[in-house]
């Protein structure tokens, strides 16, 4: 699987998660997950996971407009990660990869948009710091929706 697919399907496995913090820069950009419905299946006391995206080439955010504001390209680690961001999905599209995020703080004047990213790596962590293989991401996803259903 190469690096888009990794990322859009890490992404994707966080449906419902927020990106509720970070730290780094381009060269190692790490984003703190809460995902409580998926960390706890591996340690009931945990809530989150650290994605660490290596080598970043690509990061903006793009809001979405309204009636009110027009939409606005947002760059800089600090600027789009200021608000918590609820992932939703997440797309290849071209060479980066989208994930379409909401955000409920009225602070700002959007309610959402899409994250444009491209890195060189990505890995998990668990709120540890124990890193995660995808089969291991997917396998938690699917005993998840088994057990959902």
């Amino acid at each position: 699987m190469n690096a888009l697919k990794i990322i859009k399907e890490v992404f994707t496995m966080f449906h419902d998660g927020a990106i509720c913090g970070y730290t780094g820069d381009s060269a190692k950009l790490t984003l703190k997950i809460e995902c409580l419905y998926l960390a706890e299946r591996i340690n009931p006391e945990f809530d989150s996971f650290f994605v660490e995206l290596l080598n970043v080439e690509t990061l903006y955010f793009v809001t979405w407009h309204s009636e009110e504001n027009p939409s606005e390209k947002i760059t800089g680690v600090q600027k789009i990660f200021e608000p918590e961001l609820e992932i939703i999905s997440a797309e290849i599209v071209g060479n980066i990869v989208e994930v379409h995020c909401r955000q409920d703080n009225k602070q700002f004047a959007y309610s959402g948009g899409v994250l444009h990213l491209s890195c060189g790596v990505i890995k998990v962590l668990d709120q540890d710091g124990k890193e995660i293989t995808m089969d291991s991401l997917i396998s938690l996803c699917k005993q998840y929706w088994d057990n959902l259903r």
